[in-house]
């Protein structure tokens, strides 16, 4: 899929959405992250990237909920839930 196909990216903490924004608004787009990432690693289906934290994630809990969803031409093309397992603490 190419960056012209996708609109926008949304993440939700359920029950609420914490993130939603165009593709656009990506420095690195997928179609220059994806060759780079396969430099380094294998991916499989249902694999996420996360390539940062913009505004709006904030904090979570071990056992919270996400969920993550691209859209293309105002459908959800992928959608893909997951659970917190582990926190980052912070000194």
């Amino acid at each position: 899929m190419t960056n012209e196909n996708l609109n926008h990216i949304q993440l939700s903490l359920t029950p609420l959405m914490v993130q939603q924004a165009g593709v656009e608004l990506m420095i690195f787009k997928p179609d220059v992250l994806l060759p780079e990432i396969l430099k380094s690693f294998s991916l499989e289906d249902g694999d996420i990237i996360m390539t940062g934290t913009p505004k709006g994630v904030g904090a979570y809990a071990q056992g919270d909920k996400f969920i993550g969803q691209v859209f293309s031409g105002g459908q959800c093309v992928i959608e893909k839930l997951w659970l917190a397992l582990w926190l980052l603490l912070r000194g």
